[in-house]
């Protein structure tokens, strides 16, 4: 092999080895695991110096095969102890991609590498859809266009039997004829994808590809839950990890929120309580559901009088659960809608579950704190719980502010004083920590916390207050979800972390009516939540607000859907009524897009013309009449080419004739692969140049006949 085309095959696994090692760090970093990644990076950039090293002995095939066959295995194993999903099966990949590492001989190899490298692109959109994952596949494009040409060249090399083209570049243009393949297939494919991104709506897919989204995984952190149970000990730590992005207007589209505002998103309604557990006690919730249609608004609730204020809020949420997600919404919901087909079912306290087939989901809620009082709610029907010390605190709190303890006699305008009352008396009776210490045995944990650690997180504060209303005869619940505390003034929406994960209550004061009490106390609670106004927060502030535009204007078409107006028959007047003025235009997003993907293909049409246009004269009638020429003088011969091989492959054979005419076939072969090639128009000194090695090659296998066609005859006789 030559110097240059060792070079060239070099620079082939260079361009291998840059795509996988890009590709897998681009899922890593999608897939939460960028140390991970990082780590399995200098592993595969070290094993493709070490194959470049002169002690590298080529490992055995069947060895090879063998760790191939433990890997599937062991993927098998794992799919087997756990969901499938796009994480599993995308690390199953990587694993056999390192022991592909190790099988690198031919060009084909080198092409099962870059199609692995394809599978884990697919796997790092069907994880993340975020702007860095997505600047990643910009950048992965043209490095796995350029791979997979130089890759092609490879096989185009061995099936010519290992000979390479000399080409020099004195008169010729600089720039390689693979580069001008790689430029044009990457704005190719960079219009196409915009223009499909743009024109073809989400739905189409979402059954089939959505429900292959890796699980949302939770830790040993503060996190959401729908139940309470008191009593665990040690330190609950916090975790940064975004949940969701929560963007608040009013009816008229103002932005609602701020620094110093806080809202509280309801997740789960608890109103059972045993022995420091909290849980929904009707868990076979029998209401009707509903099917959501994507992009429309569907009320599930009694909308409130036209002089009530709305809250819009719209939601992003980061990672969900794909069969049976939470709508996480502020009190109290009554319309919704949903970037995707979603049935959703109502629990207690019109809290909002959806079933779809969607990893990461957008929808907005329509709220209002508006509660119609109901004349056959008026009477009290709520029992104390079993804790007598805790009902005879609630007791003695009433009656030292001036407030009849005693339901039955007291009136039911004087609940909502009482039940403030109590929540400043549960907020002023502990601590508020996160370092939790051991609840003893045999003790109820919210008493325990009241009377003798009088240290605790909301968990307890929130059960000490629910209790607390119930023995003085308020109706009260326990609330999870998350409080919206820390505000992007540069994006106008709230940033929502796990650590955000919260309980509270919300107490009855009176014909139905439920109003909403924090009893933690809020300058630790908000110390803890709310971020320090330093130069790096202020900085990540503005890139959440560059992702989080991304995701909402460009991944989600900014909330509306190409084809939503064509569905608006199928739900009625108020599903008419959801569609905005205007809506079936595209969003300022998908213009921009279509702009774009036209104007690429415009260059890109703009491109291959002015290509053609420079080497069209290389295939000149001049040199299609040489290579006839050749051809019936090889076949006076009886040495013919077929038209499957190549010339220089089909050298060979000429040699078996002559060795002096296979060498002048040879170098003609190169001329006319040079004048044909090269990238430049045809000159007439390289015709001429092809004509004269032709005639050197007709008089070589002319004397090769005459001397009576023997094998290899010597030049003299």
């Amino acid at each position: 092999m030559s110097q240059s085309a060792a070079d060239r095959v070099q620079r082939a696994r260079r361009a291998v080895t840059a795509t996988v090692v890009l590709a897998q760090v681009m899922f890593a970093v999608a897939d939460d695991r960028a140390a991970l990644g990082i780590i399995v990076s200098a592993l595969l950039i070290g094993l493709h110096r070490m194959m470049r090293a002169r002690w590298y002995i080529t490992t055995p095939r069947w060895v090879l095969n063998g760790v191939l066959v433990l890997v599937a295995g062991a993927g098998a194993l794992s799919w087997s102890a756990a969901t499938v999903s796009v994480s599993v099966f995308a690390w199953f990949l990587i694993a056999v991609l390192v022991v592909k590492m190790f099988d690198r001989r031919l060009a084909r190899d080198e092409g099962q590498l870059l199609t692995l490298a394809v599978f884990l692109a697919l796997a790092t959109a069907l994880t993340d859809v975020g702007l860095l994952v997505g600047l990643m596949l910009l950048v992965l494009v043209p490095v796995l266009i350029d791979a997979a040409v130089r890759v092609q060249l490879l096989v185009a090399r061995e099936a010519a039997g290992g000979s390479t083209i000399a080409v020099t570049t004195s008169g010729l243009g600089s720039r390689p004829p693979h580069k001008r393949i790689s430029v044009f297939a990457t704005v190719g494919v960079v219009a196409i994808s915009i223009l499909v991104f743009v024109l073809i709506p989400r739905q189409l897919f979402q059954g089939g590809l959505g429900s292959l989204h890796a699980p949302f995984t939770q830790g040993s952190t503060s996190r959401f839950t729908d139940q309470i149970s008191l009593g665990a000990r040690g330190i609950i730590s916090q975790s940064s990890e975004p949940v969701l992005d929560l963007r608040l207007e009013d009816s008229n589209g103002n932005l609602l929120g701020g620094p110093n505002q806080v809202f509280y998103l309801r997740g789960a309604v608890l109103d059972k309580y045993t022995q420091g557990r909290w849980v929904l006690s009707d868990v076979t919730d029998q209401r009707p559901k509903l099917d959501v249609s994507a992009g429309l608004e569907t009320p599930f609730a009694a909308p409130p009088p036209s002089e009530v204020s709305t809250i819009v809020q719209h939601i992003v949420l980061k990672r969900s659960d794909p069969l049976d997600q939470v709508l996480f919404a502020v009190w109290r919901p009554y319309s919704v809608q949903i970037g995707m087909p979603a049935t959703i079912r109502r629990m207690s306290g019109e809290v909002m579950r959806a079933i779809s087939n969607s990893g990461q989901l957008s929808y907005t809620v329509w709220s209002s704190q508006y509660d119609r009082r109901s004349a056959s709610r008026l009477r009290r029907s709520v029992e104390p719980l079993p804790v007598d010390r805790l009902n005879e605190w609630a007791r003695g709190v009433l009656v030292a502010k001036g407030i009849e303890p005693d339901p039955a006699l007291r009136a039911i305008d004087a609940d909502g004083p009482a039940a403030r009352a109590l929540a400043d008396a549960a907020s002023a009776c502990a601590t508020y920590t996160l370092d939790q210490p051991p609840v003893p045995s045999n003790t109820d944990p919210t008493e325990w916390f009241l009377f003798e650690a009088k240290r605790g997180h909301c968990e307890y504060f929130a059960s000490t207050l629910a209790a607390a209303c119930r023995a003085v005869g308020i109706d009260s619940r326990v609330v999870a979800g998350y409080i919206a505390v820390e505000y992007n003034a540069a994006g106008g929406y709230y940033l929502v972390r796990q650590s955000h994960a919260h309980a509270w209550v919300e107490a009855s004061i009176g014909g139905g009516v439920w109003i909403t009490l924090d009893p933690t106390p809020q300058a630790e609670l908000m110390d803890i939540h709310v971020p320090k106004p330093t130069l790096r927060s202020r900085i990540g502030g503005v890139m959440h607000a560059i992702e989080y535009a991304w995701v909402t204007q460009v991944v989600d078409f900014g909330g509306k859907q190409p084809w939503s107006r064509s569905q608006q028959g199928s739900m009625g007047p108020r599903a008419s009524d959801a569609i905005e003025p205007g809506a079936g235009r595209l969003p300022i997003a998908q213009g921009l897009g279509g702009a774009l993907g036209v104007g690429a293909l415009v260059l890109m049409v703009w491109m291959v013309r002015r290509h053609r246009a420079r080497t069209r004269p290389l295939a000149s009638p001049e040199l299609a009449s040489l290579w006839r020429s050749a051809e019936r003088a090889l076949r006076n011969a009886g040495v013919a080419c077929p038209s499957w091989r190549g010339g220089l492959e089909h050298a060979a054979n000429v040699r078996a004739v002559s060795h002096e005419a296979g060498a002048a076939f040879e170098r003609f072969v190169h001329a006319m692969y040079e004048a044909r090639y090269a990238g430049e128009r045809t000159s007439p000194s390289a015709q001429a140049e092809c004509r004269r090695l032709l005639d050197a090659f007709k008089s070589a296998l002319g004397d090769s006949r005459t001397r009576g066609g023997r094998p290899n005859a010597p030049d003299a006789a």
